[in-house]
């Protein structure tokens, strides 16, 4: 059976619906199990075993390797700037979350963040 067919039957992930295809992954997007296994292989081989993650178990096929590049500034600012404008806002929810469960009174349920510094703090 082929890798497609594979994936479109047995995954669990959205990328069955483009036959477990990842798209281009470089260092630090997945999880190390995952990563080490896949840049591991050469192009074209799958992983002989299954891998394991916290997400369950992976077969993995490595397409093709491909070189990165660098990019002169002037073509990445824009993303650079979403990419920290949107991190901040993350980083500043969960620290409002946060703040809000460690005032909170809830029975029946730990939150870890009930705990925190900041919370501890008010």
């Amino acid at each position: 059976m082929r890798f497609a067919e594979l994936a479109a039957q047995l995954s669990d992930c959205p990328s069955k619906q483009d036959n477990g295809h990842l798209g281009l992954i470089g260092p630090g997007q997945t999880v190390p199990e995952f990563e080490q296994a896949l840049f591991a292989l050469q192009e074209g081989e799958i992983s002989a075993q299954p891998v394991e993650s916290r997400f369950g178990f992976h077969l993995i096929q490595l397409h093709r390797k491909t070189e990165g590049q660098t990019l002169e500034y002037e073509q990445v600012r824009d993303r650079i700037t979403s990419y920290l404008r949107e991190n901040g806002q993350r980083q500043a929810i969960s620290r409002y979350l946060s703040l809000l469960t460690g005032r909170a009174t809830i029975q029946g349920m730990d939150l870890p963040s009930a705990n925190a510094p900041l919370a501890q703090s008010l």
